[in-house]
């Protein structure tokens, strides 16, 4: 199960903008393509999250990231600072 905060551009309610958090963990991550990218809204100094519930307790080896890329302009967006949380 995966929660994000705000969810996306359509603010959740299945607006037209395909970017949305079921794009997080769709296997599809060398892309361009706004088919298999999540894009959400930024309000300055508000908390943005992603909340990722496993099915059970399992072994973690690694995370990998990859950020924002949908053109060459866009390179400066995306997230800049990250902290992952255990629990």
């Amino acid at each position: 199960q995966i929660a994000a905060n705000p969810a996306d551009l359509n603010g959740g309610a299945g607006g037209g903008d395909p970017r949305t958090k079921d794009k997080l963990l769709d296997g599809d991550n060398l892309t361009t393509s706004d088919f298999h990218m999540w894009l959400t809204t930024f309000t300055p100094g508000a908390l943005h999250t992603i909340t990722i519930t496993l099915p059970a307790a399992l072994p973690l080896l690694g995370v990998r990231l990859w950020n924002y890329n949908k053109t060459d302009e866009d390179a400066a967006r995306g997230e800049r600072t990250l902290s992952i949380a255990v629990d």
